[in-house]
């Protein structure tokens, strides 16, 4: 299990690796059920993230993914962001994902690089602090 991420009720969205391949599971804690929603063929996961109760990233060996799981609907989102560091900032709409020495600042939904940074060191984590 890569990932836990909350759904609605007593529902929680999986993000699992087997073999060389994931696959998106839903666990429905109500009736003690475990769903498989979507195979991933295009390679493992790496780390995913919380963008509403409907949309969720995740960044894998293949890339930077949007799930949409009223739709259970995969589409590529950053190609170039590989086993990345993920994290949303709900008040601007951002999204932060560090591949290597970079971080890139894109736009959710369209992907759009907002800035990208050079860092001096691999990310090991990545937390965003607010200040007031």
């Amino acid at each position: 299990v890569v990932s836990l991420l909350s759904l609605e009720n007593d529902k929680i969205l999986l993000f699992c690796n087997q073999n060389v391949q994931g696959g998106i599971s839903v666990y429905d804690g109500a009736d003690n059920t475990l769903a498989e929603l979507h195979p991933f063929y295009e390679g493992t996961f790496f780390e995913a993230i919380t963008i509403d109760s409907d949309n969720f990233l995740f960044s894998s060996s293949s890339g930077l993914y949007w799930y949409k799981y009223s739709k259970n609907s995969l589409t590529p989102f950053a190609a170039d962001i590989i086993d990345g560091h993920l994290a949303y900032d709900y008040t601007t709409g951002i999204v932060y994902a560090c591949s290597g020495v970079t971080m890139k600042a894109l736009s959710f939904p369209f992907a759009t690089l907002i800035d990208s940074y050079p860092l001096p060191d691999n990310v090991t984590e990545l937390h965003l602090v607010f200040n007031k």
